[in-house]
């Protein structure tokens, strides 16, 4: 999953925009751009998304994709972790097939972890607001707070996944007929 660090990528196939990569400074503007360019999206597919170097950019992204009334899936090979979960829960049908994988890492603001800042702090509010603004509720993002170990990530399972509401729909098992 933590290969090495490449810019998000953007591939337009049909009604489908298929992201790749770390969640950068430029990225808003430039996804902002390929939706512009692309009337015709509807989907956003999450592939490989292992990292994000600015969360104000990623929740901003994320706005972009709820207003816009697009939906999101991950694919059988699909592997997101930290801004990619925030992106994916934003759209407004989420849509996963089995084998895909959504990480946690642990949560740390300026070297502490997460989980031992008071729930009322500041550092919470934002993160807390946007994703019970996705999903109706901030139970998921306290659950995110806790899950993974110090410096270590934690791969949800179906049962969590179902738990905090992150699909609209049932996981997808592909078959040999497709």
């Amino acid at each position: 999953m933590h290969g090495l660090r490449r810019r998000l990528g953007f591939v337009v196939v049909n009604e489908r925009l298929l992201l790749h990569g770390v969640v950068g400074r430029r990225a808003l503007a430039e996804f902002v751009a390929v939706l512009a360019e692309n009337p015709q999206i509807q989907t956003i597919a999450l592939q490989d998304i292992p990292d994000t170097r600015d969360d104000d950019v990623v929740m901003a992204m994320g706005q972009e994709i709820r207003q816009r009334g697009l939906n999101t899936e991950l694919q059988s090979d699909s592997d997101i972790a930290a801004g990619g979960v925030s992106l994916f829960i934003a759209g407004k049908e989420r849509r996963m097939v089995s084998g895909a994988g959504i990480h946690l890492s642990s949560w740390k603001d300026k070297g502490v972890v997460g989980s031992t800042l008071p729930r009322e702090s500041d550092a919470h509010e934002k993160r807390r607001q946007y994703v019970e603004q996705m999903l109706g509720s901030d139970a998921f993002y306290w659950f995110a707070l806790q899950a993974a170990p110090e410096g270590g990530i934690h791969k949800m399972n179906a049962q969590e996944i179902v738990q905090y509401g992150l699909l609209t729909e049932p996981v997808k098992v592909w078959n040999e007929e497709g």
